[in-house]
């Protein structure tokens, strides 16, 4: 069993409000649980599956996850998509492949409001993140 005074002790961050372990066992269980790879492979998955004005809805609950659900929602804008340098494209075919498949709902994420946090303190570091097909 893993002691979490082991992590404290070792830890180079100044005491606050969370135990120096937390991350640690977060990274632990992101890997084990092989997290971001599901999480990509549902980003990746969720658009084909979804109807022309369907929405996808994802909550973020660290940088990590946010920073992919993001990024996967700009590519699907067309905002973040270059075609390779190397390769001759047709007109037709440059359209095809910086065409949009989705629109992203609101620009920035939708966070907790105060008494939501009150309620739920699992709440604090939330983000919704929505796509609508196109």
């Amino acid at each position: 069993e893993l002691d979490p005074e082991i992590i404290k002790k070792a830890s180079h961050y100044p005491p606050g409000k969370k135990h120096p372990a937390t991350k640690t066992f977060q990274a632990l269980r992101i890997f084990i649980n092989q997290e971001l790879e599901e999480l990509q492979t549902l980003l990746n998955d969720a658009l084909t599956t979804l109807k022309p004005t369907g929405r996808l809805g994802i909550i973020s609950f660290h940088s990590l996850e946010d920073r992919l659900v993001k990024q996967s929602f700009q590519k699907s804008t067309g905002a973040s998509r270059t075609p390779p340098r190397e390769l001759a494209f047709s007109q037709e075919q440059l359209q095809e492949i910086m065409r949009p498949t989705g629109k992203i709902i609101k620009p920035f994420p939708i966070k907790p409001k105060k008494q939501e946090i009150l309620n739920n303190k699992r709440a604090r570091s939330a983000k919704l993140r929505v796509l609508e097909k196109i």
